[in-house]
């Protein structure tokens, strides 16, 4: 079997033993605010990847992503635009998954507004792919006032959820992100506390 995703960020990559396990489908849940893409694009500097956008550009996906990759090459790296209006069930035909890439779906909320049979058929059809391509999908699921009727759909068919949170329980507030679910594993019970800015970095600042 290929070797773990890694995704750049230590700590976290001990939580998940060492990086994504390839085949697997994530969601990512996170609300509109709070620099939520920093770590997609952190993910798309370690590996080659597809980057699938709904709502954000594609030049400025491409200018985020190479200026964190910095020195390193991204030669690898595609974007793909799906818009308003777009078929769903055309995506998977127009959208071949390269062996031992990144898939990143950012936000998925588009597709999930889609005809529920035509998504669910799509879900199914992903993760079938991922697991032959021995890759990693990343759906970006919006939080939100007005999720779509289907998010329960992509939660369900994830085999790893990421919740990335905002506390504001504390004298500033603190980014958590929690891994919620983890198939055939016991999630950890703690969150991590990340700093996102130009990377993801873990907050050690309110240790003891």
């Amino acid at each position: 079997m290929p070797e773990r995703f890694d995704t750049g960020t230590g700590p976290l990559d001990r939580e998940l033993d060492g990086g994504f396990t390839p085949g697997t489908l994530a969601a990512y849940v996170a609300g509109p605010a709070g620099q939520a893409e920093t770590l997609l694009f952190q993910l798309a500097t370690r590996r080659p990847t597809t980057y699938v956008t709904t709502v954000t550009p594609p030049s400025k996906i491409e200018a985020t992503v190479e200026s964190m990759a910095g020195m390193s090459d991204t030669e690898g790296f595609e974007i793909s635009t799906f818009r308003r209006g777009d078929s769903v069930e055309s995506l998977l035909e127009s959208l071949p998954i390269r062996e031992e890439t990144f898939v990143i779906v950012d936000a998925v909320n588009a597709l999930e507004r889609a005809d529920p049979e035509t998504y669910h058929e799509f879900l199914t059809q992903f993760a079938a792919e991922l697991q032959r391509t021995d890759s990693v999908g990343l759906l970006h699921a919006v939080a939100g006032a007005t999720t779509p009727a289907t998010r329960d759909w992509t939660l369900r068919a994830a085999d790893l959820i990421l919740r990335l949170t905002i506390s504001y329980d504390g004298i500033e507030p603190e980014t958590l992100l929690r891994i919620q679910k983890s198939r055939g594993q016991r999630p950890p019970d703690e969150a991590l506390k990340i700093k996102l800015g130009s990377t993801v970095e873990i907050d050690t600042s309110w240790d003891m």
